[in-house]
């Protein structure tokens, strides 16, 4: 058994942790509350694009050609791997390469490569045989529609000069406070959408076909944003839950320690009590 004092000194280390892994919960909590504020607007803007770019290229039936929509023979597959700069967010990275090696399994015969978003996709990758198109490791200490537009930039040149034949985005969904789904999203060829319902008439200047290119990117690029920013939200709320569950084991080894601390305690008391009684027994006997 342990003695008082290595217990004494295992109650304050646990105390310590407690407290850093509640400082961390508050952090996250705080985090995750900027991240939905950041990204609400956002995705009200991506979904409202969406209508809109639906409407300019699936117009009473008739389809604009554009390279971007352009289904190909699939050969050469790009698989942007959102994933966290830092650990101690329980199985949120976990569930993305997972979800990432049961995905590839459906293309075995094709060639995939990757790009990094984040220190810990770069580290999964590095022990993997997958070709690195490019990193981004840095990109989460500067995320802004100027590095966004860097990345986009940098898919439709590979997409438009045949490097790839498919390009998806996977990333961590967020569909509750303790719930993260990751996702495979089809980002090019453009997902062909369904019929839209209560279809709006547009007047377009010059026309409806000069702006379709430029409204494709425009689309493409938020759309990256948007993966980013619901990729933070669930990272933040992850480490959110996990720090409180890290916060609550502590307090409930602690309340353990205690026990075992008291009783250690009492024992040390009694058996200093029964040395005490037994030599005066043995004076007295004397």
């Amino acid at each position: 058994m342990a003695s008082i004092r290595e217990i004494k000194n295992r109650i304050g280390s646990v105390k310590f942790t407690r407290q850093i892994t509640k400082a961390m919960k508050m952090v996250a909590a705080s985090k995750l509350r900027k991240s939905q504020n950041k990204a609400k607007p956002l995705i009200n803007y991506s979904n409202k694009l969406n209508k809109i770019l639906n409407n300019t290229y699936f117009y009473e039936n008739e389809k604009i050609f554009n390279f971007y929509l352009l289904k190909k023979e699939v050969k050469n597959i790009l698989i942007i791997v959102i994933a966290s700069d830092r650990g101690l967010c329980g199985s949120y990275n976990s569930n993305v390469f997972r979800k990432f090696n049961n995905y590839v399994k459906d293309f075995s015969d094709k060639n995939i490569d990757v790009i990094s978003i984040g220190k810990k996709t770069l580290n999964f990758f590095k022990k993997k045989e997958y070709n690195l198109n490019k990193d981004y490791s840095g990109m989460w200490n500067n995320l802004n529609l100027n590095s966004i537009k860097e990345l986009s930039d940098h898919l439709l040149g590979l997409y438009a000069d045949n490097t790839y034949d498919k390009i998806d985005i996977l990333y961590n969904e967020f569909k509750s406070g303790t719930l993260q789904v990751p996702v495979v999203e089809g980002f090019l060829p453009i997902p062909e959408s369904e019929s839209i319902k209560n279809k709006k008439e547009f007047y377009y200047e010059p026309s409806r076909f000069s702006i379709i290119e430029d409204l494709i990117k425009d689309s493409l690029k938020i759309q990256i944003y948007k993966s980013f920013l619901v990729a933070s939200i669930s990272e933040h709320s992850a480490r959110m839950v996990a720090m409180s569950k890290a916060t609550e084991n502590a307090g409930d080894l602690l309340k353990d320690l205690k026990i075992v601390y008291n009783r250690s305690r009492q024992a040390a008391i009694t058996k200093e009590m029964l040395e005490i009684v037994g030599g005066a027994e043995a004076i007295s006997d004397s």
